[in-house]
């Protein structure tokens, strides 16, 4: 039985992945960054190959990826403060949110 979030993927074409993503993957990542991201990598691959599919592989590639996209925003460390401090905040709406980020 697969997971809810998505069919199989049984050909490495349908891994729909951004053309950069190993270019920025790579050179973005430290030494111990790079361990990690491998670590993570041959997990999913094992995982690909008791599943027959290649899902596992695009979620961590895909997941790495948008990390790096995310800390490469100029406010990262003072957005991270923020989001840190936690507490009881009333709801807003996306904008709102994405509003109250920048400085």
């Amino acid at each position: 039985m697969e997971p809810a979030h998505g069919k199989p993927i049984s050909n490495p074409r349908d891994l729909d992945l951004p053309p950069e993503v190993f270019d920025v993957l790579l050179s973005a990542l430290t030494e111990e960054g790079r361990a990690n991201f491998e670590r993570d990598l041959l997990r999913a691959i094992q995982q690909a190959q008791q599943r027959n599919n290649l899902r596992p592989v695009r979620e961590v590639l895909e997941a790495w990826y948008r990390t790096l996209i995310v800390r490469k925003h100029p406010h990262y460390e003072e957005n991270l403060v923020w989001a840190r401090r936690g507490g009881e905040r009333d709801a807003v709406s996306v904008e709102e949110f994405l509003r109250d980020l920048e400085p």
